[in-house]
């Protein structure tokens, strides 16, 4: 089952969400957390991203899936690439750190690790360890 992907996608996030007015209607898919993970490799080769991911988990939950097969479905699919032209994931290199279903929002609270210090598609940059 590890080869199972999910159709899903980022929820776009503002900057500053929790401000009512912003100048900038600029969204991109996440943020890069400051948070040191204990993970192997953190800061030099893996970072760490926290993430709404939408996906209906309900369907898929009723399918017989369980939480843990719906995220990697989900890893799956957003770790290919775009279209067959493409070579790269738009986002990196992606893999599951911790999850929350979101269950009256529709949505996966997710942390994931990135093999890029920085992508143009999440807010910030990756923290840098010694």
């Amino acid at each position: 089952m590890s080869n199972l992907e999910l159709e899903c996608s980022f929820e776009e996030v503002r900057e500053w969400f929790h401000l009512e007015e912003q100048e900038s209607p600029k969204k991109k898919c996440g943020y890069y957390s400051q948070a040191c993970l204990p993970v192997k490799g953190y800061g030099t080769s893996v970072w760490s991203i926290v993430a709404y991911i939408r996906v209906d988990f309900q369907r898929h939950r009723s399918e017989g899936l369980t939480d843990d097969q719906i995220i990697q479905g989900c890893v799956n699919y957003l770790n290919k690439p775009p279209t067959r032209r493409h070579r790269k994931s738009r986002y990196g290199k992606l893999s599951a750190n911790s999850y929350k279903f979101l269950e009256d929002r529709g949505l996966i609270s997710a942390s994931l690790l990135i093999d890029q210090r920085n992508n143009k598609n999440f807010w910030g940059k990756g923290w840098r360890g010694r």
